[in-house]
């Protein structure tokens, strides 16, 4: 029975198989028999069914895209909105609500004038070197004597070299100051220190040294600062021998003076480095080298060892007359000058002299200035003016000079009326073009 069904089934199964193979048959003839007729078709209908095709094609897109589209329509009609108009927008000015113009302008003038203030302000609590007079003078009581301009030589000893310019006019000014101080004395001695190394102390001992034998008087200069020499380089001399051999004995006094090579001006270096300087400073010997000292000269001027370092400069204080403090602008510490008071009060120095040196009045926002000067024609006549005055800016000035009445050659060379030119501010410089032009 099984078998019999079987047997059936795979009849079937065979049987379909001719018929589908049959229709295969018929299909593919009815295949060919079309390729023979598209065959025969001109090439103008062949173009015409591929056309067709195509329009049939993009027809068919195009309703369904026109469906969706009414379909979206719907939809979005059919849509109710839940806002609702409360009240309607009413013009009552044509000014803009918003910016305020008054505040932003009021905004501003707030931020210009606090954010500039308060920089300014940082700036000057940060500030660690000393700018102006005012600086010295809030904190230490001892009295400026005058300042020293920048120094734009290439030469160390300015005033032997440029005697007509302005930083010689700022010594002239210090010796005419020490002299008044010094009256009454038969040979000055005149220690000049500083805080720190670098302020312009040997600077200032030399120049010094050389305003006072410009004028005629007999000078020796001493390098005190036995630690770190520095005169002998200034006058191309060997440091070999100086104050420290004549301190420990080695050395006789007209041994160790030694000429400038200037006039009236003779120089002591400070001499191989000792390992006990201030013990010799402090010592009976340099007594005697002062008062060796004296018997020769009209003024002695002492460049000292940094107060602010060592105690060697102590030691040539109490044995001076005149004691000058050397600051530089923009590089000595303010806290440095704040201790100076008490330093010399227990040191048992009273008389103490500040020089400003390397002074610049851009640098500085608050100041005065002097000048004198004396003048000759069919006569002879000197005067002497002094004045004090403020503005936007400090500044610090002074100017000596003779003029003839004929011939209008001025005191200054030429380099330092270039140099006055160039100092002058922009308002000095517009007011003098407009007077130009009215005349």
């Amino acid at each position: 029975m099984d078998e019999q069904i079987k047997n059936e089934i795979i009849q079937n199964i065979a049987q379909k198989l001719v018929n589908e193979k049959e229709s295969q048959k018929l299909i593919e003839n009815k295949i060919r028999e079309l390729e023979n007729r598209i065959r025969q078709m001109p090439a103008s209908q062949k173009q015409l069914v591929n056309i067709q095709r195509k329009y049939n094609v993009n027809e068919s897109i195009f309703n369904f895209l026109l469906q969706k589209k009414a379909e979206a329509q719907i939809l979005l009609a059919s849509n109710v909105t839940n806002k609702k108009v409360i009240d309607s927008a009413r013009l009552k000015s044509r000014k803009p609500v918003k910016p305020s113009r008054q505040m932003n302008y009021l905004i501003a003038l707030v931020l210009g004038l606090t954010i500039p203030s308060i920089i300014l302000a940082l700036k000057e609590f940060l500030r660690n070197k000393l700018l102006s007079k005012r600086d010295i003078s809030n904190r230490t009581r001892f009295p400026i004597i005058n300042t020293i301009s920048h120094n734009h030589y290439e030469t160390n000893i300015p005033v032997i070299s440029y005697p007509k310019s302005i930083i010689s006019e700022s010594f002239r000014a210090i010796r005419y100051n020490l002299k008044f101080l010094v009256s009454g004395k038969k040979t000055p001695v005149i220690s000049v220190t500083s805080s720190i190394s670098g302020e312009g102390k040997t600077y200032v001992s030399v120049n010094l040294a050389g305003v006072f034998a410009l004028s005629g008087q007999k000078v020796i200069l001493v390098g005190g600062d036995l630690r770190k020499p520095k005169i002998y380089a200034d006058f191309n001399l060997d440091n070999s021998l100086g104050l420290s051999q004549f301190l420990s004995g080695e050395k006789n006094l007209d041994e160790i003076i030694l000429p400038s090579g200037y006039d009236n001006f003779d120089v002591i270096v400070s001499g191989p480095i000792p390992p006990n300087p201030a013990e010799l400073l402090d010592s009976v010997r340099f007594d005697e080298f002062i008062e060796g000292l004296k018997e020769r000269y009209d003024f002695i001027v002492i460049d000292t060892a940094p107060i602010g370092l060592v105690s060697d400069a102590i030691s040539i204080m109490k044995k001076s007359d005149v004691n000058l403090y050397i600051t530089r602008q923009d590089y000595t510490p303010v806290n440095l000058l704040s201790h100076l008071d008490e330093v010399l009060k227990n040191a048992g120095i009273e008389k103490l002299y500040i020089i400003l040196n390397d002074y610049q009045s851009k640098k500085d926002n608050y100041g005065y200035g002097y000048g004198y000067g004396y003048g000759y024609g069919y006569g002879y006549g000197y005067g002497y003016g002094y004045g004090y005055g403020y503005g936007y800016g400090y500044g610090y000035g002074y100017g000596y000079g003779y003029t003839k009445e004929k011939s209008g050659e001025g005191y200054y060379v030429e380099d330092e009326k270039k140099l006055n030119r160039s100092n002058r501010t922009f308002f000095t410089r517009l007011i003098s073009k407009t007077k130009k032009k009215r005349v």
